[in-house]
């Protein structure tokens, strides 16, 4: 996420395996990645508001403990995130990757052509995204 660095942020959409953010430079959508075996999500984005017509003066990676939970076929979890600074505060975006602990997850930058449609005839606190096809909601 280094490359929201410098800029400002003027909304952020999400799903569970998408985060997409709109800014003064251009869009820049993120997307869950599991190595073989796993699933990545995203489970937690704190304060984007925080975020929201600030510039980006700080960005760095979150490290979390290892989690085994046994309810699950892929019982250990891992947590990652990544804190975005600006002058208004700190919001934390993390993610999480289920394996049987070999494996791990992240959230990647994509760098294909997609395509973002506003769907704008939403009322303004329900207004989402659809990127190829999967919607994205207004978080902040």
């Amino acid at each position: 996420m280094i490359e929201l660095f410098g800029a400002i942020v003027y909304c952020v959409y999400s799903d569970k395996e998408r985060i997409l953010f709109r800014t003064s430079n251009e869009d820049f959508l993120y997307q869950s990645e599991a190595e073989c075996c796993s699933e990545t999500w995203i489970e937690d984005i704190s304060f984007p508001e925080l975020l929201i017509n600030e510039e980006i003066v700080g960005v760095s990676k979150c490290e979390f403990p290892e989690k085994i939970d046994d309810s699950r076929e892929n019982h250990v979890i891992k947590t990652y995130g990544w804190a975005l600074k600006t002058f208004k505060g700190v919001c934390d975006i993390e993610f999480r990757n289920a394996s049987n602990g070999y494996y791990g997850g992240s959230l990647e930058l994509v760098k294909d052509k997609y395509e973002v449609v506003v769907n704008s005839n939403q009322d303004m606190l329900k207004r989402t995204v659809t990127i190829d096809g999967n919607i994205l909601k207004l978080i902040a």
